[in-house]
């Protein structure tokens, strides 16, 4: 499931009463990506280690320790866009995990905008900006639990 995909069909069907923009639902799309990937690697944009590494079995070495200032991250870059080299496909269990904090990243924004609309004499709906702040807070602590994995070695 490439991120463009997502992010379309997530805007096709915005849940009702969002009132950001395109623009900022994609900010946040890469904001969970790039949360997700400071705990574990995109399956499908290796690092530069994991390509290292790859090529060292292939030649028959070793390589267990990255090299002084070699990536160990996914290339997540610093923009807020998920186009070209940074729309990344996800696999299912990558999915599962950024999904729901992309929810939460947008539901708080959204929550953020109400609150701050009720000077105008809008009344507010959904949870309040403090509900999705612990929500979010719970999430991203028990992300890197969820996330991790590690190779299955025999003796």
């Amino acid at each position: 499931m490439r991120c463009s995909d997502l992010l379309a069909a997530f805007l096709a069907e915005r849940p009702l009463g969002n009132i950001l923009t395109d623009e900022q639902i994609e900010r946040h799309l890469k904001n969970a990506i790039r949360f997700y990937c400071g705990w574990a690697t995109l399956v499908n944009a290796p690092s530069a280690f994991q390509v290292a590494q790859a090529e060292a079995r292939i030649a028959g070495a070793d390589l267990l320790f990255p090299e002084p200032g070699q990536a160990v991250h996914s290339p997540v870059d610093a923009s807020n866009r998920v186009a070209g080299e940074q729309d990344f496909d996800l696999s299912p269990s990558e999915y599962a995990l950024i999904w729901p904090l992309f929810r939460l990243y947008v539901e708080r924004e959204d929550a953020i905008g109400l609150e701050s609309s009720r000077s105008l004499g809008i009344e507010q709906y959904g949870r309040s900006t403090a509900e999705v702040e612990a929500a979010i807070a719970a999430y991203e602590e028990m992300l890197p639990k969820r996330a991790f994995m590690y190779e299955v070695i025999t003796i």
